[in-house]
């Protein structure tokens, strides 16, 4: 579905998606033959009837570990197909908010540094029911990982031989 227009009540064209449009289910910003146009993507039979709306956990602060049944933890319709994951720092240590991803913000499953209303944020965008419940880790804590068990082969080796 295509549309000059990201807002509820607007009016879409409905088509098989050109190849090369649509890569990921969810809505973006695309150019398409020149102008600026909300792409709706969806994979399944007669999918393109209606813009896809997306469940997202919703949450400021929200709790760690995460547990969607605590307080202050809901779910809100996504029109745009996409949820994020955002925090002012990468480290898993950080205070982590889950929500709607505004148009624009998400057209990647990936995380990446991005500027929301003046500020930096570390974002991670999916696009799935609930996909935003997931619990990143930061590239030091896989450091971490990965080293503590390189030492463990290291000094079952040395120890064990």
């Amino acid at each position: 579905m295509m549309s000059n227009s990201d807002s509820s009540d607007a009016t879409f064209t409905r088509n098989a998606a050109p190849p090369g449009l649509c890569y990921t289910k969810g809505c973006s910003w695309q150019i398409v033959n020149g102008a600026k146009t909300w792409v709706c993507c969806c994979d399944g039979s007669l999918c393109n009837g209606d813009p896809p709306t997306t469940l997202c956990y919703d949450c400021t602060n929200c709790p760690k570990p995460f547990n969607r049944k605590s307080v202050g933890v809901s779910t809100a319709d996504s029109r745009t197909g996409w949820c994020y994951r955002r925090s002012t720092s990468n480290e898993d240590y950080a205070s982590v908010d889950r929500g709607v991803a505004l148009s624009g913000i998400c057209a990647w499953n990936e995380c990446s540094w991005k500027i929301i209303d003046r500020s930096r944020y570390w974002v991670c965008c999916c696009n799935g029911d609930k996909c935003n419940s997931a619990v990143s880790m930061s590239t030091s804590a896989i450091y971490k990982l990965i080293t503590g068990a390189l030492l463990i082969v290291m000094f079952q080796k040395k120890f064990l031989d």
